[in-house]
């Protein structure tokens, strides 16, 4: 049965369809179990933790269906095959668990990429979270501005854990008073995402990949990345197994 609301891209009331996040071809058509985060707080065992279940995969009802076959064709080629070649790499190279960081060099669109990433963003939070600037990155296949008070961070999920932490706000102690920042993050082998809207605070560089910049660049071309590799644990943001946030 069809959803019915508003829009998240267009604001539109309308009929919503199930947005993939991310897109099918990238792997993510198969049932997957929702572990709420109050759930996990409560700290029981993974066998008795309630759980909602997805039969089409990770996803929500967030896009009417003009929003969903837009973005798909203008961006969701480009962003399933920069996924899956990061997975085919990862598999080929073998990869070892206790890697930190990974460089590669990769051809893609990164203003096509970043544009389905927001495009994910902008299902998944709430219109606080979102503003209407996002939205019109998303919509307009030829804009390339992207507002300053966000950044878009990345890094490689080298787990089987797939994430969606939706308006989340993290505190954080500064020299002189709390920083209070909003952010917003998705994990789906192999790759993660951090939204963060201002303010933000210092150490982001420290763990992510910080790939605000990919709306200048425009053109398909190689290009030469660093990733920190992540293993993401439950549904709270800066969940990693691997990696303890130090902010010294």
């Amino acid at each position: 049965m069809k959803k019915e609301g508003l829009c998240a891209l267009c604001q539109q009331h309308s009929k919503l369809t199930f947005e993939h996040i991310p897109p099918k071809a990238t792997g993510n058509r198969f049932p997957i179990k929702f572990h709420s985060l109050e759930e996990i707080i409560k700290g029981r065992d993974d066998e008795k933790i309630r759980y909602t279940s997805s039969q089409k995969g990770l996803g929500e009802h967030s896009l009417c269906e003009k929003c969903n076959n837009s973005t798909g064709s203008w961006y969701g080629e480009d962003y399933s095959n920069f996924s899956n070649s990061i997975a085919y790499m990862l598999q080929k190279e073998n990869i070892p668990s206790r890697t930190t960081n990974i460089s590669f060099s990769i051809e893609f669109t990164p203003i096509l990429v970043m544009k389905q990433i927001i495009s994910f963003f902008c299902s998944m939070n709430s219109f606080d979270f979102i503003d209407q600037s996002l939205r019109r990155f998303v919509l307009d296949k030829d804009a390339i501005d992207f507002p300053d008070n966000y950044l878009l961070a990345s890094y490689v999920n080298n787990g089987d854990t797939a994430k969606i932490s939706r308006d989340f706000h993290f505190l954080i102690q500064s020299e002189t008073h709390i920083i209070k920042t909003p952010l917003s993050e998705i994990c789906f082998y192999p790759l993660g995402f951090v939204l963060f809207k201002k303010p933000f605070f210092k150490g982001l560089d420290h763990l992510y990949c910080n790939i605000t910049d990919f709306n200048m660049l425009t053109e398909k071309n190689i290009y030469k990345l660093k990733m920190p590799v992540l293993q993401s644990t439950g549904d709270v943001p800066f969940s990693y197994s691997n990696f303890n946030w130090d902010f010294k």
